[in-house]
């Protein structure tokens, strides 16, 4: 069984070193306690929707891969974007290339558990601005 967290979680990653996360998916018992500080345990799985960030000193490309290969040298399993403007999702896991999919395609999430966004979002009816 997994434990879904959501809203901008905050992980610890090492002294004045933290990142958040739009989702994050562990193992039940893998959290012990919740306290009010960052978890400090790598998730299974950390999906990021869309970036908002000042460009002004980075580029949007430049911060993904950072902050991706930041999780992945932390020990998450698999990272995954989604990118609503260009509908792909980028996959990137430990010592694997990385993947940019279109959404329109099943993506394993992980164990035979697989998503597709643009389906879903068909079957839901939800448009994209």
């Amino acid at each position: 069984m997994y434990l879904p967290m959501t809203g901008e979680i905050g992980l610890h990653l090492s002294n004045r070193n933290n990142l958040s996360g739009d989702i994050m998916l562990y193992h039940i018992g893998q959290i012990e306690k919740f306290t009010k500080r960052y978890f400090d345990i790598p998730p299974l799985l950390q999906v990021e929707v869309d970036v908002e960030i000042d460009t002004e000193n980075i580029s949007q490309n430049l911060y993904v891969t950072r902050k991706t290969q930041r999780l992945l040298e932390f020990g998450v399993k698999k990272v995954i974007w989604v990118f609503t403007a260009t509908q792909n999702v980028w996959v990137a896991e430990p010592e694997q290339d990385w993947r940019i999919i279109n959404w329109n395609k099943d993506i394993e999430l992980f164990e035979g558990i697989s998503m597709n966004l643009g389906d879903y979002l068909a079957k839901m009816n939800v448009e994209l601005e």
